[in-house]
Parts: C-alpha cells; sequence; structure tokens
C-alpha cells in the first residue's frame, strides 16, 4: 500500500518539507517508509509505502513522479508482463511512466491500463498533473485557496494540516441520508473546500491556474464482428488477464468469495493459476439459514479443494469485525450500514491473517450484462418486437411470468410516451425532470431526512440534476446506455468506499472486472452476447464452464444474506446504547426527524431480534461519525 502527497505554493512562497511530512502523517497506515523531495522551491513531494518506494518514486532532470498503484498495460515496454507467472520486476515501473509522459504528455491516459493514481510535475513546463484511472479506484484529494494547492490519497492526510479550513458540506450529509443520491458527482466529498480529482480524469495546475481534464469515455461505435466461439475465448483471456495482473502475490492476496458467479470466477481463475491455495473469505448464514443457496454456494466452491477458506457467519462477526465507533474513527466518510456489514469484517480478518490486498466481484453485474432498462433501449435501437421478445424471455428466465402482463403494459405504455415527446427536447428534458421530482419525493418520504433540512439542501433539484446527469444524451441505442452507466457516477462511489474501507485495514482492493480491457471489450461485443434469452452474464457463464462446477455457472439468482450481519451489528451497537444520548440528539437533529428517530431506536431496542433497521443505522453511523470528525 501507497500513499502519496504533495503541495504546491501558487504565490511563489517556498513550499516546506515539513507539511508534506505532516500529510504523510496523517496517513501512516499506508506505509511507514517515507521519502521527501522537493523538485522545485515552490513544490514539496512525499511518499509513503509499507513496501519499498523505489518503483513509485522517480526523478529525471527535475520532473519527478509518484505512483499509487499499478500499471498492467498500455506504456511502450511496459514492465507489467501478465502473461508471466513470475511477478514482474516493478522497480522502474514509475521510471517507465515518466518517460512515456515525458514524450507523449497526457496522451499516454488513453491507453493507460491499471489501478492507479499518480502526480507528475514537469519541470520544463512547471506544471503539476494529477491522474486517476477510467474507475478511480485509487483516490487522490485536494485542497486549494489563493496561496496554495495541497494533494494527499486521504482525506485524513489533507486535515493533518492545521491550516487547512474546512467544514461540513451538508449537501453531501443529505445524500447520505437518501442513500440514492450518493452518486450524483464525481468530486465532492462530506469535507467543504476538499475534493477528489475525478475518475478517468486528471487535474493540472500551472500559473495559477487549475483545469479538469476527463480522458476516459470509451467509444460506442465499433463493434466486434466475432462468432460465439472466438468471442467466448477473447472474453475469457482478457478476465484471466484481468485477474492475474491482481493476482502476483497468492501469498498475501485474498478474494472476497460470496458465492455469486462473479467472485466465483475470480476464484476460479486464480486457482488455475497457481500452485499453492487460494486465499478466500466467505459471509455465510450459519444456524440463520442453513438452506442458503449463497452459503450452499460458497461450500461447494470450497469443495473444490485448492483453497485455504475462511468463513463468517453472523453469529461471530461482533469478535471480528470493529464496533460502529471505532470503524467511523477509521474513515473520511460515513458508509452505510451495508458495507460495515459486508466487506468490513471480511477485511478485519484478511488483516489478521497479515495479507496486503483483497480481489471482489465489483462490477460484474455492470460489466458483463445490460442495464435495468434494456428492454426499452433495445425496443428504440432495434424495434418493438426485440424489445418485447427480450422482456418475455427474461420472464421465463426467472419464472415470473405472473408479473408478465404488468410488465408488458408498463413496457408499452413507456413506449407510447417516449414515441409521442420523442420529437420535442424540451419536452422530453421537462418529462425527465419531473420523474426526478417523483423519485426525490418517493426517496425523502422513505428516509430519516429532515423535511426542512432536504429543502435546505434543495434535494428536489439535486434529483432532478441527477436523473438528468445518469443519461446527459439520452441513449438511442443499447450500447450507449451500457457506456453512459460506466462512466455515471454510481460506480465510482461505490468502489471508492470499498478502497477507503480496506485502507483503513492496511489492505489494497481490487476489481478485475473493472479492468479497462475488460470493459471496453464487452461493450464493444452484440448486446445478446451479455443477455441471451433473457439470461444475464452470459458470456461470462459460457467462459467460465472450463474452471466452474455447472451449478455455479448455471445459477441464476442467490439470495443476499447482509442483514443478518447488519442485524448482529446494530444489535451490539444497541446494547450498549439502549437510547440515544443527548449528544447523539443534538449533533442529528439539524438533519433527522428526531421524534422518528427515537420511535425505531425504542422499536428496535424492545424487539432485538428485530433490529434490521436500515433507515435506524444509517442515522447511528452518521451520529458516530459526525461526533468524531466534526
Amino acid at each position: 500500500m501507497t500513499g502519496i502527497a504533495g503541495l504546491l505554493s501558487l504565490n511563489g512562497q517556498e513550499s516546506s518539507k515539513e507539511n508534506v511530512g505532516a500529510l504523510l502523517q496523517g496517513m501512516s497506515h499506508r506505509g511507514t517508509i517515507q521519502e521527501l523531495i522537493a523538485p522545485a522551491a515552490t513544490l514539496a513531494l512525499g511518499i509513503c509505502s509499507n513496501q519499498s518506494i523505489t518503483r513509485s518514486l522517480h526523478a529525471v532532470q527535475q520532473s519527478v513522479i509518484l505512483l499509487d498503484g499499478a500499471i498492467h498495460g498500455g506504456l511502450p515496454e511496459s514492465l507489467q508482463n501478465c502473461n508471466e507467472r513470475s511477478k514482474p520486476s516493478t522497480s522502474n515501473e514509475a521510471r517507465t511512466l515518466l518517460e512515456a509522459f515525458r514524450e507523449g504528455r497526457h496522451r499516454i491516459l488513453d491507453d493507460l491500463v491499471g489501478d492507479f493514481a499518480f502526480a507528475i510535475w514537469d519541470h520544463d513546463r512547471q506544471e503539476l498533473t494529477l491522474a486517476r484511472d477510467a474507475f478511480g479506484t485509487r483516490p487522490i484529494f485536494f485542497y486549494k485557496d489563493r496561496k496554495r494547492i495541497v494533494f494527499a490519497s486521504e482525506v485524513k492526510g489533507l486535515l493533518n494540516l492545521p491550516w487547512i479550513s474546512t467544514g461540513l458540506n451538508r449537501e453531501r450529509v443529505a445524500d447520505y441520508l437518501l442513500g440514492s443520491l450518493e452518486g450524483i458527482n464525481k468530486h465532492a466529498t462530506f469535507h467543504e473546500n476538499i475534493y477528489r480529482v475525478p475518475a478517468g480524469s486528471y487535474l493540472t495546475i500551472c500559473n495559477r491556474s487549475v483545469a479538469t481534464h476527463p480522458y476516459w469515455k470509451p467509444s460506442t461505435d465499433v463493434t466486434e464482428h466475432l462468432d460465439d466461439t472466438d468471442s467466448i475465448a477473447t472474453f475469457a483471456s482478457t478476465f484471466r488477464t484481468a485477474v492475474e495482473c491482481r493476482y502476483q502475490a497468492p501469498a498475501q492476496t485474498g478474494i472476497l468469495l460470496s458465492g455469486g458467479i462473479d467472485s466465483c470466477s475470480i476464484v476460479g481463475s486464480a486457482r488455475d493459476m497457481v500452485s499453492s491455495p487460494v486465499n478466500t473469505f466467505s459471509l455465510i448464514s450459519g444456524a440463520h439459514d442453513p438452506d442458503c443457496d449463497e452459503s450452499h454456494s460458497v461450500a461447494l466452491m470450497q469443495s473444490m479443494g485448492h483453497l485455504n477458506a475462511r468463513n463468517l457467519s453472523p453469529d461471530e462477526v461482533s469478535k471480528v469485525a470493529p464496533t460502529i465507533p471505532s470503524f467511523v474513527a477509521r474513515i473520511d466518510n460515513p458508509f452505510t450500514a451495508s458495507l460495515l456489514a459486508g466487506p468490513v469484517p471480511l477485511y478485519a480478518m484478511a488483516q489478521a491473517e497479515g495479507l496486503e490486498a483483497v480481489l471482489d466481484g465489483v462490477d460484474g453485474d455492470v460489466v458483463t450484462s445490460l442495464t435495468g432498462n434494456h428492454h426499452w433501449f433495445l425496443a428504440n435501437e432495434f424495434g418493438i418486437k426485440t424489445g418485447l421478445r427480450e422482456l418475455v424471455n427474461e420472464a421465463a428466465y426467472y419464472e415470473s411470468n405472473a408479473e408478465l402482463p404488468k410488465a408488458i403494459t408498463r413496457f408499452l405504455f413507456r413506449r407510447l410516451a417516449n414515441g409521442l415527446i420523442s420529437r420535442s427536447n424540451p419536452i422530453r428534458s421537462l418529462f425527465r425532470r419531473r420523474q426526478g421530482s417523483r423519485t426525490g419525493q418517493n426517496d425523502i418520504t422513505n428516509s430519516p431526512i429532515k423535511n426542512s433540512f432536504a429543502k435546505e439542501t434543495h434535494v428536489l433539484d439535486r434529483f432532478r440534476q441527477q436523473h438528468e446527469n445518469e443519461h446527459p444524451n439520452y441513449p438511442d441505442t443499447i450500447r450507449k446506455a451500457c457506456q453512459q452507466t460506466l462512466t455515471a457516477p454510481y460506480i465510482v462511489a461505490a468502489i471508492e468506499r470499498y478502497e477507503e474501507a480496506a485502507a483503513s485495514f492496511g489492505l489494497t482492493a481490487s476489481h478485475p472486472f473493472m479492468d479497462r480491457r475488460l470493459v471496453e471489450f464487452c461493450l464493444r461485443i452484440p448486446w445478446n452476447f451479455r443477455i441471451h434469452h433473457g439470461q444475464p452474464k452470459w458470456i461470462l457463464r459460457q467462459a467460465m464452464k472450463p474452471v466452474l462446477p455447472k451449478e455455479i455457472y448455471a445459477q441464476y439468482k442467490i439470495a443476499n444474506i447482509g442483514h443478518w450481519f447488519i442485524h448482529e451489528i446494530l444489535r451490539d451497537y444497541l446494547r450498549q446504547n439502549p437510547a440515544p444520548s443527548s449528544r447523539t440528539l443534538e449533533t442529528l437533529e439539524d438533519f433527522v426527524e428526531i421524534d422518528e428517530l427515537k420511535q425505531r431506536w425504542r422499536t428496535a431496542g424492545e424487539n432485538p431480534e428485530e433490529a434490521n433497521d436500515d433507515l435506524l443505522s444509517s442515522s447511528i453511523i452518521l451520529s458516530e461519525w459526525l461526533q468524531q470528525h466534526f
């Protein structure tokens, strides 16, 4: 794990290495090996790591690179040869990237593959560049005032400088309470004046000017003209490479095995690559549901052997997972209970085992299948018969024929409505904004947010804006719809949460399905390779037949068991806090309906076996986070 940081003066004053040292100290869990460098009087840079920093820091003629992460391809004479089993020599990885940048400048990002964030100081141009990979798997945060710009891998690094002026971003609090607004943009944080460098973008700072440049927008005009056999073989090879690049040190790497086909595919591929047992970590239902299909899938994968498997049941979670107060002390942003109850206990287990990295199946659904409204996009592109046929196929696959008449009625009504408004962009825009308002009002009603706070933060306007952001130019093809889903902020928000949670345990989180080569290949293949006769992830299922049992690659849905873990974590908290404290109520009074909060708290306390209230847990996590960070 690596952390990078720097301070660039914008008014000509000298930048202090001591300040950069403080930035690194604020995120010392990323590594205790540190190096500070001042390539210019106005610039100081620093890097920390738990391994050698040689691969992550390089300087040439006063130009410098700081690299967090790994480059997997797209560079001239790349050192990341993922076709070789042995771990590549990465001692010159930063040097190779810096040399490529000096030759091709920001154009190198057009082809760069990997999980990375980097800072490059171009001495000749007196320009600082901060860049992140296409999906933001490695973070960079920055603060800017009239005198300087400061950046770091974590917000807590920035907050370690006492002169950084920030406060609570109340709009982000509203986003958190509503949940569905979490992905409204790619740059805001819970701290005013502190921002994220957007995923798939780079930031340039030169002559006091700061500009953001998006670089990743995959093409929707290219189609792979391959038959079934060649498409499956190409997918299998690309997926294997995506796993192999991130699984270079099996003894120090674990895989989160959920029982779904996505994580099973990663485990199955890893088993096929290495001679040593694969480390896996799984949540299982235990006595709560002996017939749970997710736990059955986990057991089936483990029965194949060649795994060093660790399981965690709900009854054991309090022994492993941090308490709500101790976890929120680690993180820069409040998380919903689903993340705390899902990967976080497994991260704690991986840390206890001395591992350094974890892989997971995020977001196999988006990459290898189609958007939930794909019937409508198919009808727009290929005609109403295609859309209806796929709707019928899906109902047959999921054995939901009883709901089919209603689904067809909704489909035809929307098709008619789209036809009526398609000739008028202003009418379409108004229609979409009204949809956003209706969605927003429903979400406000079903959330703990206080009405006055929702008005203060203009929640309905933000819902309308989000509805337009999701598809800024209404897609006329299924491929464009998939592209817009991939570039919308939702996936980035989820990946950033996983990264931050894992980093708090000293781990690196990686997501093979978010490999840029795999994502772009899946965008190029015909739609019916991703959903085939109603079956989602068809190409993944076909490609995984050699490494997975049929019961796994043919599965069509499994139940999520996360609610049992949320229940145990919340119940443990309520045992310690049977009623909200006066400080809790004072902290939340601006944001949530206090009377409703008290009632939910009382109900959960009186019926601990039913303590599974998402709205209550969200309020508790927010309260604890605010008390510790503001």
